[in-house]
């Protein structure tokens, strides 16, 4: 099945999103992602510093997760499962991309984001656009049941 709605076409495509944003997260986030970032999209306005700071720890941990969650695939995980599971996380991600997509500043004491809501917005129509191309793909792909033993 070579067609854009194949589960093995979806789980391809999420093994190489979620891997190169982990890669880049857990090596140098701000390099990658941060205000000067070499791919000039930048997801947040200040520097997360250092592994030693608590920002730049957690963008570490959080990319170390994403390569974890990828390397899944790899040891054994079925395609169909992963794809669900990348459904799922976009799913849930929704819930802490919506508000900084939607983030307003307002009266004069208001904060200034360290984040930069342009692109959130961004990325929260990416990951709709992935939630239903993973739910066609499920949904039109092959059946499969798991073996028990």
């Amino acid at each position: 099945m070579n067609s854009i709605m194949s589960v093995n076409l979806y789980a391809t495509a999420m093994t190489a999103y979620f891997g190169m944003f982990g890669a880049t997260l857990s090596t140098n986030p701000d390099r990658f992602w941060g205000p000067n970032s070499i791919t000039k999209i930048s997801y947040w306005t200040a520097p997360t510093g250092s592994a030693t700071t608590i920002a730049g720890w957690f963008a570490r941990a959080f990319g170390l997760s994403l390569l974890a969650f990828t390397a899944g695939r790899f040891l054994g995980g079925n395609k169909t499962i992963f794809a669900k599971q990348c459904v799922a996380w976009h799913v849930l991600s929704l819930r802490i991309i919506y508000p900084l997509a939607t983030f307003v500043a307002t009266g004069r004491r208001a904060p200034v984001p360290v984040f930069n809501v342009q692109i959130w917005k961004a990325q929260l129509v990416v990951n709709i656009i992935l939630i239903l191309w993973g739910v066609g793909c499920i949904l039109l792909g092959p059946k499969t049941t798991i073996k028990r033993d």
